[in-house]
This record gives C-alpha cells, structure tokens and sequence, in this order.
C-alpha cells in the first residue's frame, strides 16, 4: 500500500530543510527535487486532469545521484602521499561516493559561560600587560592547533590523483583563520590571513633545548614597526603586540637612531645628533609603556654619515631616502655620546628590564659614519665613554 504523501514520514525532516533552501535559492538543490518540492511533497498533477475522477499516484521514482567530484587537495614540499589500500581505500570510496547524497546540517548545543569566564580573566591580564584582547577565534585556533598535537591524523588530507587515492600527510599546521577586518572606506569584510607552519616556533624551542640549551632567546629589530604598517603589509588585522606574540619574541631593540628620528625632516645637509637622542629616548618609553609584556633594549648609536657610498659625483642636494641623507657632522662627540649612554642605563634601570642589554651602533660602520674604533681624530674617547658609563667603578 502506497504511503500518504500528505502525512509525515521518516523523511519529513529532510523535505521541509530542503524546501526552506529551495525557496532561498533554487540553484543550490539538486533539479531531482524540484517536481516534488513545487507539488508540496508529491509530484502536482497537470491542470487538465483535475476532476472528479480518482488520481493514482505515480510510483516513487529514484533520485539521480550524480558521481561527486573530490576537490583537488595541495600538496606542500613538506607534505607525504600515502597511497590507500584495503579497508582504508575502501572507506575512502564510500565517503567520497556519499557527498553525493542530500544530507542535512546538525546543532550541538554547548555551555559557554566557563569559556566566557576564562576568557574574561585572561583578557584582564592581558589588559594589564599592555596586549591586545582575545576573541574567541584566537581560543578556538588554539585549541585547534592543541589537538592536532594530541591527535596529528586532524591533520591529514585526502586527495585524488587519476585513479589512486591517497592519503595527504601534513608536514606543517597551517591554520587560516577569519578575521572581521574595517576597510578604508568604512566597510567590514572578512579576511582570511593564512598562518603558515604554525608550529614551526615551538619545534625551534624544542630542538633549541634538546641540545642542552636553556630555551630560544629571539630579539627583533624594530624598523619603524606599527600596527597600521602591520595592517598594509599582512591586509590583515593585526597588532604589533599580535606579531611579536606569534614570533615567540623575548625582546626588541631598534638598528640605529634613525627609525625613530625621521631624516627627511631633519634639515639639510646636517641633523642635529641631540634631538636624534631626544627622540630615540621619547621612543624607548612609548614603546616600553605600549608593550608592557615585551623588553626593548635601547639602542644608542655613535654617529650617522653615508655619503662614502654615494657616487662621489652625484650632486648631495636634497633628501632623496637612503643614502641620500643628512649628516651629523661634529655635534655627536664623544661627550655627546656618553650622554646618550647615560640616558640608556637610566632607562634600563627605570624600567627594570632583565637582562641590562644596551645596543651599540656601531663597531666598525665606517661607510655609515658610525664605529666605536679608534681613529686619528678621537682617539679612543668613544671607547672610553662606553667605560665611563658602564665600566666598574
């Protein structure tokens, strides 16, 4: 005996969340559907045939189910093929054989107010140490990439090539994660930045102590960096504070005075040596009280003069960027330079940074116009001023 097509049945579930996609979009339910879904759950008999007479219903046709496609999967240098046989190829087959079939999506209903909770704490320490706050995107990313540490098959592929199967083992975590980003214009899109290696950093520290060392100690050279450089560079957003956390950075330091003195506006054809200390010293501050997790190591440097690398016939007018660049010419002596080595002890001390590293510039930069050794003019008085400064009293 045929069932009522009127009354539900253990497909009902299934005909009503196709219907409700049907309705939104059409073009996204398979056209095997389509007859039943305009007659209301049964094929709709033709106009002509409405009459008094009793209709029989067709008997229940089969729905074409088209071969599916398995999408290509990429292969990194790092990664393995690993080709299927037995049990696992044909588990394989059956999976990819059932994308084929109308299926529906699920709910899980989770409790979130622990989650929320413990993101809240971590979010008032971070606060407190200058960092950014965390979304729950960073959580879920984390707790992605944790799992995959405790079960590496999360991680595998399977991918397709001719008639083999195979089974694509990872040899790096890269993790994309959306990020809700605010375009120039005001308008919000989503950004994908995709990390790559994810766990690359920890297995540097792993293998670090492995070889009998204590842990990796990265220090990163600050050129400039901000978080809208940040944002341009990576069409991302992302903090500085963001960066040096994913870099496992212990400290940053900058090359030389010049990323936080800007030459193009410091006069022409010379700079003035003291407001490159002033503003290197403004700087150390900011970034210290900005970044309150992170150490900066205060550089000081001796000197600043490149025209020994510029065609010596070329016309020095004008600031046209790097090395065409002002001077400073005779008001960074040796006094001027352990005044300088001063204010970065003080700072060290003020902030109480662990280790004491002040960083020199330079050794021996003769085409930079910055070095510590000895010369006919000076002597060793900028060797002396370092011991002044730091040297055992």
């Amino acid at each position: 005996m045929q069932d009522d097509p009127t009354q539900p049945n253990i497909n009902s579930w299934l005909e009503d969340e196709l219907r409700q996609q049907f309705k939104h979009d059409r073009k996204t339910v398979d056209a095997t559907w389509t007859a039943v879904l305009e007659g209301n759950g049964h094929s709709a008999a033709p106009a002509e045939s409405r009459d008094t007479r009793t209709a029989v219903a067709d008997p229940p046709r089969a729905l074409a189910l088209r071969a599916p496609e398995v999408p290509a999967v990429a292969v990194g240098v790092d990664d393995q093929l690993i080709p299927l046989r037995g049990p696992a190829l044909r588990i394989a087959e059956n999976m990819a054989a059932s994308l084929s079939m109308p299926v529906a999506t699920s709910q899980r209903s989770m409790p979130v107010k622990v989650i929320d909770e413990n993101r809240r704490l971590i979010n008032q320490n971070r606060a407190s140490a200058g960092q950014s706050k965390l979304s729950y995107t960073h959580i879920v990313a984390w707790s992605i990439v944790r799992a995959i540490e405790a079960v590496p098959a999360m991680n595998q592929a399977y991918s397709e090539r001719g008639e083999e199967s195979f089974r694509v083992a990872r040899g790096h975590v890269n993790l994309g994660i959306a990020v809700d980003v605010a375009g120039k214009d005001g308008a919000r899109s989503l950004k994908v930045p995709g990390i790559k290696a994810a766990e690359a950093m920890n297995l540097f520290e792993e293998k670090v102590k492995k070889a009998g060392f204590p842990g990796l100690y990265l220090n990163c050279i600050d050129q400039g960096l901000t978080d809208n450089a940040l944002h341009e560079a990576l069409d991302s957003a992302v903090s500085t504070a963001d960066a040096l956390q994913a870099l496992h950075a212990s400290s940053v330091t900058s090359y030389n005075f010049l990323y936080a003195y800007d030459l193009s506006k410091a006069g022409w054809p010379t700079a003035n040596y003291q407001k490159a200390i002033d503003a290197n010293t403004t700087y150390w501050k900011s970034f210290s009280e900005k970044l309150q997790g992170i150490t900066y190591f205060p550089n000081v440097t001796m000197g600043w003069d490149v025209t020994p690398r510029l065609v010596q016939s070329d016309k020095f007018d004008t600031f046209k960027g790097y090395p065409w660049t002002p001077v400073f010419n005779g008001d960074n002596t040796p006094r001027a330079f352990q005044s300088a080595l001063l204010k970065a002890k003080q700072f060290l001390h003020k902030y109480d940074h662990q280790p004491k590293v002040v960083v020199l510039n330079a050794w021996n930069e003769w085409t930079e116009g910055s070095y510590l050794l000895p010369d006919k003019k000076t002597g060793t008085k900028y060797l002396e001023a370092v011991k002044n400064v730091f040297g055992k009293k």
